[in-house]
């Protein structure tokens, strides 16, 4: 394990050492979840923007293919279709 030494607002190491206390734990644990979970929500974060990029660019093609899908489909039905 690596250690990190940071500096903080002294109301802040005040609020983390109560959390800490409160929750009978200690001040390391309660920053290494908090990091954790920050880093958690920015890689979904991340994912979520890419996703609805990569929706946004294939909207452009969606038109055409429900097009060419219901050609398809169609000429399928009066092929298959006995008259």
């Amino acid at each position: 394990m690596k250690n990190l030494h940071i500096s903080i607002h002294e109301n802040l190491h005040s609020d983390l050492s109560n959390f800490a206390k409160t929750n009978n734990t200690n001040k390391t644990e309660v920053v290494r979840q908090a990091l954790k979970a920050y880093l958690g929500q920015a890689k979904e974060k991340k994912i979520k923007q890419e996703m609805q990029q990569y929706a946004k660019d294939m909207a452009k093609y969606s038109n055409e293919f429900v097009r060419e899908f219901d050609s398809i489909v169609t000429e399928k039905l009066l092929s298959e279709t006995q008259w």
